[in-house]
């Protein structure tokens, strides 16, 4: 990923500063942001979050991140969650999402800056690249970025590739009109008891956008008679909520965990009614 980054700015004439921090420290970030100012900026899901976190407790920080010469921001490694994204389009911050692996050098696709982001879409292949759909769903990859196999690992080698050369990526997709939408990763997929197969992605994504308190959630329960999902609070929300914002009508503000845990609840509980599969 940093090396698509650096060839891109160097191939662009851009200026490029390398964050301190390694990320790890939003406060470092925006330390650094008042430096550099920068106009494009590329992360993933995981520090966009943790910005938001403390651009929500500080309006100065706020001010800082969203200045006006940002023209856009640039994510990748991860789906963007669609409250991050949905944040960014509220202050007229193109998303420009990108797709690939390791393997593929890394990028494959790139998203419109132009279009509205849809989540999970991660947009078009890039030229010299070909992206086909296998029968059960995987995504496969064709192109000069794709690597020659794995050094010295003829187990890991086999099966990687198909007979005319694609390279199996392990992410599973489907071809839209808006470009790739990326669904779940091959394993990640699994089959309940019953043999009723769930994708876990569909239903994490669906309690994320359902309770903005909960920053993950993932879903498991391979060979069980049903899934469950671990769920991990947004912390630093519960200590400053935000009372002007809520996902739906009727969507209170949790003070605590004890009252998140209540809240979920319901809120589980409404999600399962509607996802109409049996579990």
């Amino acid at each position: 990923g940093g090396i698509f980054e650096l060839v891109t700015g160097l191939y662009s004439g851009a200026t490029i500063a390398l964050e301190s921090g390694f990320g790890k420290d939003p406060k470092v970030i925006l330390e650094n942001w008042k430096l550099i100012q920068p106009t494009i900026f590329f992360s993933v899901p995981k520090v966009y979050q943790s910005l938001f976190d403390l651009t929500k407790q500080d309006k100065e920080a706020e001010d800082l991140f969203f200045h006006s010469e940002l023209k856009f921001i640039f994510t990748a490694a991860a789906p963007l969650p669609q409250k991050l994204s949905d944040e960014f389009e509220q202050r007229n911050v193109p998303v420009v999402e990108g797709w690939g692996l390791t393997e593929t050098s890394p990028c494959c696709t790139l998203t419109d800056a132009h279009k509205k982001r849809q989540s999970g879409v991660v947009g078009n292949p890039i030229p010299g690249v070909t992206i086909r759909i296998a029968d059960d769903g995987e995504i496969q990859v064709h192109g000069p970025n794709v690597m020659k196999g794995y050094y010295k690992n003829d187990e890991a080698n086999i099966g990687i590739f198909t007979d005319d050369g694609y390279f199996c990526t392990g992410d599973v997709g489907e071809i839209t009109p808006d470009g790739l939408k990326l669904v779940s990763r091959k394993d990640r997929i699994f089959k309940l008891s019953n043999g009723e197969k769930v994708i876990p992605s569909d239903l994490e994504k669906l309690i994320e956008m359902k309770c903005h308190y909960v920053s993950f959630a993932m879903v498991v329960g391979g060979g069980e008679d049903y899934p469950v999902a671990l769920l991990f609070p947004n912390k630093k929300l519960l200590d400053h909520p935000d009372y002007a914002k809520t996902i739906e009508e009727g969507c209170f503000c949790p003070r605590n965990m004890e009252e998140l845990g209540k809240c979920l609840h319901g809120c589980l509980h409404d999600a399962n009614c509607g996802i109409g599969q049996k579990f």
